[in-house]
């Protein structure tokens, strides 16, 4: 439930109860951070601190909160005084898949070969300011599947593609116009699910859907 202090719904007293408990913890949250960031600097600490701040799923679908022009809820931002520059912006599509490999990466950790993650190492790209991503993003949720390649999105569920370097708000389906890409994002998808089945195959099931059914939509 998304229900503030009493200290921080008076701050919205103009609004209605939902916006008041909604912003009310937006603004409890931004207090934690900053008491966060000054325990770090009391400790002369903070300029060599990374802080991986992401949201979950916020702005969520019937909350005030809002994703202006785009589709999907999420954002995320890195801070880490001591190597990067204030304001510094990769422009390509990141995840939190990429938090693991990116912080093995900054720490010189080295993995087995043999281990396959999902994300990469955005590290280079950030002190590089580079503009191209190896490997495609992909997302499963139930029913749903989506891949992002750089500038294309697939929302294989729908059959849809999108420009989204171009159409942000996804709001201009070019499937029909690009055969063979969406032909190629559907493999990496599918490819990308039967690395999950051969991760999962321990007799678990998920949480709202029996696997051996899932893999059934998506084979």
């Amino acid at each position: 439930p998304c229900v503030a202090g009493p200290e921080h719904v008076a701050l919205y007293k103009d609004l209605d109860m939902r916006q008041r408990n909604y912003y009310g913890c937006i603004t409890a949250l931004d207090e934690q951070i900053g008491r966060l960031v000054d325990y770090l600097k009391v400790k002369n600490i903070y300029e060599n601190s990374i802080i991986l701040f992401c949201s979950d799923n916020g702005p969520e679908l019937e909350t005030p909160g809002s994703p202006g022009n785009f589709r999907g809820k999420k954002r995320s931002l890195m801070c880490w005084p001591a190597k990067l520059e204030k304001g510094s912006k990769l422009e390509l599509p990141c995840s939190t898949v990429d938090y693991m490999p990116t912080l093995l990466d900054i720490a010189g950790i080295s993995y087995s070969e043999g281990l396959v993650l999902d994300g990469e190492s955005l590290w280079p790209k950030l002190i590089n300011h580079g503009t191209k991503r190896d490997k495609p993003l992909v997302f499963c949720s139930g029913y749903q599947g989506a891949v992002i390649d750089m500038d294309y999105k697939l929302y294989y569920t729908k059959g849809e593609l999108y420009n989204i370097a171009k159409d942000p708000g996804e709001k201009n389906d070019i499937s029909a116009a690009y055969p063979e890409k969406m032909e190629r994002l559907e493999k990496c998808l599918k490819e990308s699910v039967e690395d999950y089945r051969r991760s999962f195959e321990t007799g678990k099931t998920g949480d709202h859907l029996d696997w051996q059914d899932w893999w059934n939509i998506w084979k």
